[in-house]
C-alpha cells in the first residue's frame, strides 16, 4: 500500500523542516507554519490547527513577496496540510 501511495506523487519531495507563513482568505494576516517537505509541485506543512482549513491559501516560503506560492489544499488532518502549488 505504501508503494502505491508513493507512486501517485508527481514529484519527489525533499525534507525541508523550515518556517513558512500562510495567508488564509486573502486577509493579509500571516500564520506561521513548518514546511515539512517540498517538491516542485507542492509541499506538506505542519500547522497549529487544520480544522476548517480553506481550499486555497497563499504560502510564503520566506518573508518576501517574491516567495509567494498560491496553493490548493490537497488534504488536511490534525496538524498537517498537503498543498499543490498553482503558481
Amino acid at each position: 500500500m505504501i508503494t502505491h501511495f508513493l507512486q501517485r506523487r508527481l514529484a519527489f519531495r525533499k525534507p525541508a523542516n523550515v518556517w513558512a507563513w500562510i495567508e488564509k482568505d486573502g486577509n493579509n494576516l500571516l500564520e506561521r507554519c513548518k514546511l515539512v517537505d517540498v517538491s516542485e509541485k507542492g509541499a506538506r506543512l505542519t500547522v497549529s490547527d487544520a480544522q476548517d482549513f480553506p481550499e486555497q491559501i497563499n504560502l510564503y516560503l520566506a518573508k518576501a513577496p517574491s516567495a509567494l506560492r498560491q496553493c490548493r489544499v490537497i488534504w488536511h488532518r490534525d496538524h498537517e496540510v498537503a498543498v499543490e502549488f498553482l503558481t
